[in-house]
């Protein structure tokens, strides 16, 4: 499964890297790279909205937690929802093939007896 798939801020469009977002919030990075992480933020609205979200939470030192949590929680909904869409599949073909032509047959006799007794 892709990483990214599991990662609750990343996405295909995310400029900025999940860990240096977090970074950015609790200012440890350089006024370069800070800048740097602002002009991308402004090219990407998800990014902006990810950020404002993250700026509500009080403890900041607490983010990366925050958001191993979420991975996981992200991955076990993930996970059960393939789970689920396997259980969907029908993993027998023949079977269902079978049942199509015995209702077809079901559907042509039942037509024929209808004949037969609309003959008489």
């Amino acid at each position: 499964m892709n990483k990214n798939l599991n990662d609750i801020l990343a996405t295909s469009s995310t400029p900025v890297d999940p860990d240096k977002l977090i970074a950015y919030l609790n200012k440890e990075l350089s006024p370069q790279e800070a800048q740097a992480i602002e002009e991308k933020l402004a090219a990407d609205e998800f990014t902006q909205t990810a950020l404002e979200g993250l700026e509500t939470v009080a403890n900041k030192k607490q983010l990366n937690v925050l958001r191993i949590q979420l991975n996981r929680e992200l991955k076990k909904k993930i996970e059960k929802i393939n789970r689920s869409r396997k259980k969907l599949k029908l993993n027998q073909p023949p079977l269902v093939l079978a049942t199509i032509l015995l209702l077809l047959l079901l559907i042509v006799l039942i037509f024929i007896v209808i004949a037969r007794l609309q003959s008489l």
